[in-house]
C-alpha cells in the first residue's frame, strides 16, 4: 500500500481513482482517544468465554490470552482508523505505519500460537476478519457493504473473542449464552450502521435497508432478555446484573432516537470500560 497513492471511495457508477492527498495523518489521527476505552472489551469477552466454559483463571493460560487479545485490538483499531483515513478522507498514511501494523500483528499472533495453537489461530482469524472489513482497497473492503459490516462486527469478531477464552474450558457454553452474545452485538452493529447512513451515502457505500432499525431493536431485545434469563438461572455472576441494567438503559437511549450520531453513542464507552474493569477484577478474585 503506497503512501503516495491514497485510496478514495467509489460507488457502482464510478471507478476507483486517486486524487490529491488531504494531508499526512498524525499519530493522534490514527490512534484517536475515543478508541482507547473499547480496548478493554476484548479481555472482558475472553474472560466471559473462559468463565462460562468452566476454565480455571491462570495467568499463564486465560490471563495471557486476555492480554494478547487486548494487545491485538489495540493494534487493529488504529489499523481501522488508518484505512478509513486513507480510503474515506484521502489522507496520506506514512509508509512505516503499515509495516508497524504488520509486524505487531504477526508477533502477537505468533505469541498466541506459542501459548496454544488454537489461540493463535483465533487471533489470526480476528486479523483476517479486520482486514476483510476495512482494507483500503475497494475489492476487499467489506465495510462498503452494510451486510459485511453487520456480519463481521456483529457476529464473527465477537464470537472469536469468546472462543479465545472458551478454548481453556472443560465444557461447552450454552446455546442461550451464544444467543445473548450474538443478539446484543448484532443489535449494536445494526444501530451503528443506521447512524452511519449519511456517511454511507456520501461515500457511495451500500445503505442499510429500512427494515434494519426494526431488526436491530428486535435483536437487542432478544439479547437482553436472554442475558436476564442467564442471570436468573445463576449461569452468570450476579455482578453482571449491573451490566445488564446499564446495557438495558443504554440500549433504550440508543434506539430512542435521541442519539443522532456515533459520536453521541461513544460517550457511553467510558462507562462500559469502567464496568468492564470492575467485572474483570471480580472474575479474577473469585476464581
Amino acid at each position: 500500500m503506497s503512501n503516495t497513492a491514497p485510496f478514495v471511495a467509489e460507488n457502482s457508477q464510478t471507478k476507483h481513482t486517486s486524487v490529491a492527498t488531504q494531508g499526512v495523518a498524525t499519530v493522534w489521527d490514527i490512534v484517536p482517544l475515543h478508541r482507547l476505552p473499547v480496548i478493554v472489551k476484548t479481555p472482558f469477552m475472553v474472560a466471559v468465554g473462559a468463565l462460562l466454559s468452566g476454565a480455571e483463571f491462570h495467568l499463564s493460560t486465560v490471563g495471557v490470552t486476555m492480554i494478547l487479545g487486548g494487545l491485538l485490538w489495540a493494534v487493529l483499531y488504529p489499523f481501522n482508523e488508518a484505512t478509513d483515513l486513507a480510503y474515506e478522507e484521502n489522507r496520506e498514511i506514512p509508509r512505516p505505519a503499515w509495516a508497524i501494523f504488520a509486524l505487531l500483528l504477526t508477533v502477537i499472533c505468533g505469541l498466541g500460537w506459542q501459548v496454544r495453537h488454537s489461540v493463535g489461530i483465533l487471533l489470526a482469524g480476528m486479523v483476517l476478519s479486520q482486514i476483510l472489513y476495512c482494507a483500503p482497497h475497494s475489492r476487499i473492503r467489506l465495510k462498503r457493504y452494510w451486510w459485511g459490516s453487520v456480519l463481521l462486527s456483529g457476529t464473527v469478531n465477537p464470537v472469536l473473542r469468546l472462543w479465545c477464552g472458551a478454548v481453556w474450558g472443560i465444557h461447552g457454553s450454552s446455546a442461550l449464552l451464544y444467543t445473548a452474545f450474538l443478539c446484543i452485538h448484532l443489535g449494536a452493529a445494526f444501530r451503528a450502521r443506521v447512524l452511519l447512513r449519511e456517511r454511507d451515502n456520501r461515500l457511495g457505500y451500500s445503505p442499510i435497508p429500512s427494515w434494519a432499525k426494526s431488526m436491530g431493536i428486535f435483536t437487542t431485545a432478544v439479547g437482553l432478555l436472554a442475558t436476564l434469563v442467564l442471570l436468573l438461572k445463576h449461569e452468570l455472576p450476579q455482578i453482571f446484573s449491573l451490566f445488564w441494567l446499564v446495557a438495558t438503559l443504554f440500549a433504550c437511549y440508543a434506539w430512542s432516537g435521541r442519539a443522532k450520531s456515533m459520536q453521541e453513542l461513544r460517550r457511553g464507552w467510558l462507562l462500559f470500560a469502567a464496568l468492564s474493569v470492575i467485572a474483570l477484577l471480580f472474575l479474577y478474585f473469585n476464581h
